[in-house]
């Protein structure tokens, strides 16, 4: 996973054809739970890109995600950008590596 530490980092997102952006909490079990699953989806699909911000130590990137993509923040988080327009969001135990790769093929 690229660790997104800059509001420019994500500003470059907008302009790929797709972005998966994963919001991490560190000091939440269910982030990490979902951190896993990202993991594995990384390890079934060895091509993909994932951009992780840290919530807590990176508070201004993540808000700064919010804004931009005008979804709600939540921590766990994956928004998938597809020509600089969300095209899908899940949060919490909905983010599973299955689900990933399901959204990923359908759009």
């Amino acid at each position: 996973m690229q660790q997104l530490i800059e509001t420019a980092q994500v500003d470059q997102l907008f302009q790929q054809a797709t972005a998966l952006i994963f919001k991490h909490s560190t000091s939440c079990a269910i982030s990490s739970f979902a951190h896993r699953e990202v993991e594995k989806y990384l390890s079934q699909h060895p091509g993909a890109v994932v951009h992780k911000v840290h919530v807590i130590e990176e508070r201004d990137v993540s808000n700064y995600i919010a804004r931009q993509t005008s979804v709600a923040h939540a921590s766990p988080q994956m928004i998938c950008l597809r020509g600089g327009q969300v095209e899908w969001h899940s949060s919490h135990f909905g983010i599973t590596a299955g689900r990933i790769a399901r959204k990923l093929a359908s759009a």
